[in-house]
Formats: C-alpha cells, structure tokens, sequence
C-alpha cells in the first residue's frame, strides 16, 4: 500500500511539474469580446488592435518611456513640411516567408489609402492626410503629405500595420480577415469565434525569438468572469 501511495505522489508531483513547465511557456489573456477582424487594415476598435500589434510590425514603434524608435524603419527624416523619408529594415520576413522591402510598404500604404477597398482605415484619416508614396529604391520610401503633419511619425507607432502583398492578392481580403500573416512576434494559429485566438511564438522574428511561446486570447463577455 505503501509503495502504491509513494508511486501516485511521485506521478502527482511529475504531473503537477509538467503542467507548471508548460504554463510558464503560455499566456492566456481575457478580453471582454471577441475580435471583429484580423485584417489591420479594417479595425477601428481595440480588442481587435491588442490581438494583431502581437502579429504584425509598423514602421516605427513607441518604448516604454513613450519615445519613438526604429520598428521595420531604421531610420527617417522629415525633408520639408509635407514630405517624409523612411530607411527600411534588409532582414525581415513575413510569416509566411515573404520578404519584406519598400514595395511592401507602397502596397500597404496604397491600400489604405484607396477609398473604393472600404476598409475603415481607409475611410478614416489616412485618406484625408496621404497624399502619396514613392519608392526610391528597395529599402527606401517617400512620403508625402497633403498639408504639415508633425506627428506623423507618432501616427507610424500605430498603424498602418504591415501585411504581405502576396497573401492578400492570393487569398483576398476575406480569408486574410480570419487568417492573417504579419512580420510580427507572433504567428497566428487558429480563432475559434467568441472562445479564442491562440498565437504562437515566431521564433525567425527579426528581433529575436519570444520568451513566452503561446499566446492565447480568450473572450470572457461576462464580467463577474
């Protein structure tokens, strides 16, 4: 009887290591509704915004001290009151092992901007303060502005977030709303509506792979939960 017990405390402790291993490679995050979409394109509420900043990069980002950094850009400066150059990052690839280059930032930038794909970014300030974008060379991008804009640069923290020309011309915008692929820390795994999007950790992320491996956002509506 004895050797019974020790076996099943022996079996409990290993079961209870093994499941406290795990844990510390997941984080499960409650959000108080579902996503409306993954296309960051065609968001404008912030549940949706929390799930894809962990799947996609911008240009720019902001550091805890709330200052602006290089994100996929490397650098950038203001030329004149309207017109805005971005150096780009040579080593980034999207999830789906697409490279990242300036064309790519065109493409991202000419979607938002084009009212006839209503998408609601598109519908919003990027159409009213873009005027348009220019490709220097593969890493370089030109960006003009239809009047001054100071803090364009702190807008660039945000949005647009970055998406793959090629998946969107092969799959649609449709497909890309519940499937997306980003350049960002995270990869998408599956979104199961109203109970949770799971991600996982891109370990060919260009800054170095995550420490946490699994994300798991799960909606919790009630708040008593």
């Amino acid at each position: 009887m004895k050797t019974l017990l020790f076996i099943f405390v022996l079996f409990f402790i290993f079961a209870i290591s093994t499941a406290s291993a795990a844990d510390r490679n997941t984080l499960v995050i409650g959000l108080a509704a579902d996503a409306a979409s993954l296309d960051p394109h065609d968001i404008n509420e912030t549940v949706s915004y929390n799930v894809s900043m962990n799947i996609f990069d911008t240009l720019l980002s902001l550091s805890q001290d709330l200052k602006i950094r290089p994100l996929l850009a490397t650098s950038y400066e203001m030329i004149n009151d309207n017109t805005w150059e971005f150096n780009l990052r040579k080593d980034v690839k999207f999830h789906n092992g697409e490279k990242f280059n300036a064309s790519t930032v065109k493409f991202n930038f000419d979607r938002v901007m084009d009212p006839k794909s209503k998408l609601k970014m598109a519908t919003g300030d990027f159409q009213a303060f873009l005027e348009r974008i220019e490709v220097i060379n593969d890493y370089k991008v030109r960006i003009l502005t239809k009047y001054p804009l100071p803090y364009l640069d702190g807008i660039f923290c945000h949005a647009p977030m970055i998406i793959p020309p090629k998946h969107i011309k092969d799959k649609g915008p449709s497909f890309i709303a519940g499937n997306p692929v980003g350049s960002g820390p995270y990869k998408f795994v599956r979104w199961a509506r109203d109970e949770h999007i799971v991600l996982e950790s891109n370990e060919s992320y260009w800054r170095g792979n995550p420490r946490i491996k699994k994300v798991i956002f799960r909606s919790v509506p009630d708040e008593s939960s």
